[in-house]
């Protein structure tokens, strides 16, 4: 289990270094990131899981949300398909599933819109392998460049780099290995601009 921040945020597409656009007029004519952001939720809200198009095996699916001025709360389905089997329930009947059938799991992400901010923070859960952060962020980008076309959006993970070094000092590597993918088989690799056998 863990929280993973995130920020969204939005530049003009020949931009100068640096510039962003604000959360609250992403375009100059008023659009709002918590506007497409709830629009992307309530498109994928209902019962059924929403199938992405370009890999039937993922699905997203909004169970509730609640938001202010300043927050989008949601807890989603992510799901993806399984291969075909049998659930053994401890009590009651077996229950067969097929291919198409979807496994899911509920997480939830909050985001959050500071005031006069350039960016928004999404707070993203993961529990175990399950994480709405890919399939959501890909929905909501589609969404942004369709109603902004003119811009460029990024989804950045959210680390202070002071905290990242204390980590690095404290987990010194022991090891590096690279094993071959199966006996008898090698295979080219490149590391830090050099290139290698494994």
């Amino acid at each position: 289990y863990s929280m993973s921040p995130y920020a969204l945020s939005a530049a003009p597409r020949y931009q100068r270094a640096g510039e962003r656009r604000p959360i609250t007029d992403i375009d100059g004519n008023g659009l709002t990131f918590q506007s497409v952001i709830e629009r992307v939720l309530n498109g994928i809200s209902g019962t059924r899981p929403h199938v992405d198009n370009e890999d039937a095996t993922r699905a997203l699916r909004l169970e509730s949300t609640q938001s202010g001025s300043k927050f989008t709360y949601a807890e989603l389905g992510v799901s993806r398909a399984v291969v075909q089997a049998t659930l053994h329930r401890r009590q009651g009947n077996p229950v067969p599933y097929a291919p198409d059938d979807h496994n899911e799991s509920l997480v939830r992400s909050m985001f959050a819109y500071p005031r006069d901010g350039h960016e928004v923070f999404w707070m993203n859960e993961r529990a175990g392998n399950s994480s709405a952060r890919s399939d959501l962020a890909k929905r909501l980008l589609a969404a942004l460049r369709e109603l902004a076309p003119d811009m460029t959006f990024s989804v950045n993970p959210v680390v202070a780099w002071s905290a990242v070094m204390a980590w690095a000092e404290q987990v010194p590597v022991k090891e590096l290995r690279f094993d071959a993918p199966r006996d008898g088989h090698s295979q080219a690799m490149l590391a830090n601009g050099a290139s290698g056998d494994v």
